[in-house]
């Protein structure tokens, strides 16, 4: 099936609000797990565009299933472990790891845990954000790829079209209601402060639903063929009004959710992004409107495209941005979010380049 190019322009977005969110600047404070959620639907979207109109996915077994979900990150892997081992190399050297016993087995816990990719299946802040802290999506996203083979098969066996929007909103109800009773969850069985953040953010079993969000976006995408006859003002207005609730979400997130310890924030780390995010992906992937055509520019692509190199890379430049203050301004926040985008996309290339290279030879 024809590539969306648009919905590279959305991959850029979202890794450039991941980005933002963690220069520290208070006004991008949320556009980080807006992001997120934009990733995990957009990924569901996009597997069931490639694999809907063929058959390369045949078996749903444990096995198949496991082996799929591993080929899908394969990519990505190698970045994951280089970046953990730099994190690993950095922390000697500027102490972040002392050199004692207890230190050292601390650390092999969470080398164990990045290098299994299982580090976001643990309700502990300090391990589902050991290293590389943003290698939690990584861990997660696995466990949705593993499920993929058998949300095909069952999206496959839709017998009306309008079932698709049922799901959806089911999904999303669902979502609502385990969140709602996330509080309760961790009081009664967990006591961990970071439970709720955990349960409703990172927890591969609950973010499985923002991904079969996704992939029935992408059927009925494909499927409602009528709705891509959109008018170029009623797409501009749509985007524009979707713009516009998403920054209102934004406010909202940075009004009430200062702290992520708080437990009565727990509809605001998923469930406040999700339909917009739903229907962010979709109006970029008709690209009918103003706004999406505007933006689906060769620069934005570009981003698009190397998004995931730069997702894996651009905590670690932050990291350590500090440690160069002698040469630039490391107070000034701005400074650091523009040098971070730079140096990551700087290193993004580099290691495309390398996986290039490697491909070739």
């Amino acid at each position: 099936m024809k590539k969306i190019k648009s919905l590279d322009t959305v991959r850029a977005l979202a890794f450039l609000g991941v980005l933002a969110s963690h220069s520290g600047i208070l006004a991008f404070r949320a556009s980080g797990a807006w992001g997120v959620s934009v990733f995990f639907i957009l990924s569901g979207f996009l597997m069931y565009y490639s694999y809907s109109d063929n058959n390369r996915i045949e078996k749903t077994d444990i096995i198949s299933c496991i082996k799929f979900g591993i080929k899908k990150i394969a990519k990505l892997y190698p970045l994951h472990i280089v970046t953990m081992l730099i994190i690993i190399v950095f922390g000697f050297v500027t102490g972040e790891i002392a050199k004692d016993i207890y230190s050292l087995s601390i650390l092999r816990k969470h080398m164990i845990l990045n290098i299994l990719l299982i580090q976001s299946w643990f309700p502990k802040f300090e391990l589902y954000f050991s290293l590389n802290w943003v290698a939690w999506y990584l861990s997660t996203i696995l466990v949705s790829y593993m499920m993929f083979p058998i949300f095909l098969k069952l999206i496959k066996k839709y017998k009306k079209k309008t079932f698709s929007l049922v799901i959806v909103f089911l999904a999303m109800f669902i979502q609502f209601v385990i969140f709602y009773f996330a509080p309760y969850l961790r009081e009664k069985v967990l006591g961990d402060s970071h439970f709720v953040h955990w349960f409703t953010y990172i927890f591969p079993a609950t973010r499985l639903l923002d991904f079969y969000i996704g992939c029935n976006l992408g059927y009925i995408f494909i499927t409602f063929k009528k709705d891509k006859n959109i008018s170029y003002i009623s797409a501009t207005f749509l985007e524009i009004l979707t713009i516009l609730v998403i920054l209102i979400q934004q406010i909202i997130y940075i009004r009430y959710n200062v702290l992520i310890v708080n437990d009565n924030n727990w509809w605001a780390f998923t469930l406040l992004f999700t339909f917009s995010s739903c229907v962010f992906v979709y109006l970029f992937a008709l690209n009918k409107g103003l706004i999406s055509i505007k933006l689906t520019a060769p620069i934005m692509m570009w981003i698009g495209r190397l998004s995931a190199y730069g997702f894996l890379i651009h905590q670690l430049i932050y990291r350590y941005i500090g440690y160069f203050k002698n040469f630039v301004d490391t107070e000034n926040k701005y400074v650091n979010l523009i040098l971070c985008f730079l140096i990551t996309m700087a290193f993004s290339v580099a290691w495309n380049k390398i996986q290039e290279f490697l491909t070739k030879n």
